[in-house]
């Protein structure tokens, strides 16, 4: 999958485009000349532009109050106070972007017993194509020495977990639900995905059972699905896996089979990185 489509994908995109902006608006209070002006201004621009084409599903408020600070950067100042204060509100917004966003990219390890039990709820991304692939649910069991059971159906959606969880046993058991992306790629509204989501996780913490929750890669102008997760993830105290642990496995070539069915190297690269994220007290 092309890299940069997966920047986007994971809100990577964000940091480069906050960076581009702080550049450019750097150096458009500092500059004079209009040579320097233009292409400042076109930075500017263009960080603004990746950043909101990243679908950080950071806050609402969030993203208009750096846009408001960064709209009154470009309104003529008639004094270098008032020119500095413009900076400063603007420099603040970028800080609060920033801080809102960096804990869901770099959230502590999920740490096991040894010898847990996992149960997976999932689409495609995990139960494969039905071609004989060796599943990412394999190599990561063996690699962190756990009991893993893999209750995903090709094409599933969050409805569909549901009845995926009537597999689970009686007794509480630790679930990873990587269900969302067809809903996400097909017809459902932001508001039905919530929906649907909300009932699945209130249906499985109703039984007793220890959520783990798959944080889903965006697409541009999705950032509400993005925030229907973590509104739903923090509301009940579910762990939400960062993206990048997806789009680490499709990044490199031959990873996916069309772009997003994993290969044997992508269901091998994904055991890999969601390993890195779990510990044990044998690992």
């Amino acid at each position: 999958m092309n890299p940069l489509a997966l920047w986007f994908a994971d809100g990577r995109i964000l940091f480069v485009g906050l960076g581009l902006h702080v550049l450019g608006q750097s150096l458009l209070f500092r500059a004079r000349r209009p040579r320097i002006q233009i292409p400042a201004r076109i930075l500017v621009i263009l960080g603004m532009t990746l950043v909101l084409l990243s679908a950080t599903p950071v806050p609402r408020w969030a993203i208009l109050l750096w846009i408001g600070t960064a709209l009154a950067c470009f309104w003529p100042h008639n004094s270098h106070a008032r020119k500095r204060k413009a900076e400063i509100r603007l420099s603040g917004a970028i800080v609060l972007l920033l801080l809102l966003e960096l804990p869901w990219h770099r959230p502590p390890p999920i740490f096991l017993p040894p010898n847990a039990t996992l149960h997976v709820l999932g689409d495609s991304l995990s139960a494969g194509t039905g071609m004989g692939e060796h599943l990412w649910t394999d190599t990561f069991a063996r690699r962190l020495q756990l009991t893993l059971h893999n209750h995903a159906q090709p094409g599933a959606t969050l409805s569909d977990g549901l009845r995926q969880a009537e597999s689970l046993p009686a007794d509480p058991a630790t679930v990873l639900i990587f269900l969302g992306g067809n809903d996400l790629l097909g017809t459902a509204t932001a508001r039905q995905f919530e929906t649907d989501l909300a009932t699945l996780l209130d249906t499985l913490q109703a039984q007793g059972h220890t959520l783990l929750l798959q944080e889903l890669p965006l697409l541009p102008f999705r950032a509400d699905f993005g925030r229907a997760q973590r509104r739903q993830a923090a509301s009940r105290q579910i762990r939400l896996l960062p993206k990048r642990l997806i789009t680490r496995a499709l990044a490199p070539p031959g990873a996916t089979l069309d772009g997003l069915h994993l290969s044997d190297t992508g269901h091998r690269l994904l055991a890999e990185s969601l390993a890195s994220h779990f510990r044990t007290s044998e690992n």
